[in-house]
């Protein structure tokens, strides 16, 4: 018998003046293989995004891009799907992002990653910049469903060896 897994997410888009953030970012999601063969698959079809008002399904002014994928034996290559992932990232705009990865009985993992806000951490997304650059680093914060010292071993040395990991994160 096997554990199916729904991991689902959000990618938050910033709006940076003179740049079509929607069409940078789905031209990038465009590049993705329509299908993939090399694990766990990271497909354009795996996204969409809500309208940028309230009665499109935004709140602020704040396109959300959705992000969806059912998996078999997530658990095993976790790992593998979220270097796809964080790889993307590096080559969208975007203030925030978070995945919800479902770990068959275990329960879900939550992801989090976030930009570090402020004039000099966050350059890419001054006003003053005229050519602003894909983000390249974050702050990572995982939560899990049971207490901190129930995490597996290895689900714990999977994430804290990730980029932009925050000792922070364990928490409820």
């Amino acid at each position: 018998m096997s554990n199916a897994d729904l991991t689902t997410g959000s990618i938050f888009e910033p709006r940076i003046p003179g740049l079509d953030v929607l069409a940078f970012n789905d031209a990038v999601i465009a590049t993705l293989p329509a299908r993939d063969t090399t694990g766990p698959a990271l497909v354009p079809a795996m996204f969409t995004r809500t309208g940028d008002d309230w009665s499109t399904g935004s709140e602020k002014r704040a396109r959300v891009l959705l992000v969806a994928g059912y998996f078999n034996h997530f658990y095993d290559s976790l790992g593998l799907w979220l270097d796809k992932f964080e790889a993307l990232l590096r080559r969208m705009h975007w203030n925030s992002a978070k995945l919800r990865v479902g770990m068959g009985w275990m329960g879900a993992l939550v992801i989090n990653y976030d930009l570090p806000m402020g004039r000099d951490i966050r350059p890419h997304y001054h006003p003053e910049n005229r050519n602003p650059t894909p983000p390249q680093s974050w702050e990572l914060r995982c939560s899990y469903p049971i207490t901190s010292a129930e995490v597996p071993d290895d689900l714990r040395k999977l994430v804290s060896g990730r980029p932009g990991y925050t000792a922070k994160g364990w928490g409820a």
